[in-house]
């Protein structure tokens, strides 16, 4: 049903979309991050803890979302 609405032109598109929203996540995640560990006097873990879930979650939803492009082509 969902690949009848999404061609593979429009799954690209959406695709290159999530990646520059999950880069612009994973950055504000770590500059948050540094920030809130200078407020707070404490070393770097928040923003390196922050850093690697938006990483992880970037990359499940971008093989998502290339699954989802691939089965759309077929």
């Amino acid at each position: 049903m969902l690949f009848d609405l999404v061609s593979p032109e429009k799954m690209f598109f959406l695709d290159l979309l999530l990646v520059l929203v999950v880069a612009a996540v994973l950055l504000a995640g770590v500059a948050f991050g540094s920030l809130f560990c200078r407020w707070r006097k404490q070393e770097h873990r928040v923003a390196l803890i922050l850093g690697l879930t938006g990483v992880v979650l970037g990359a499940y939803a971008h093989f998502m979302f290339g699954y989802l492009g691939w089965l759309a082509a077929r």
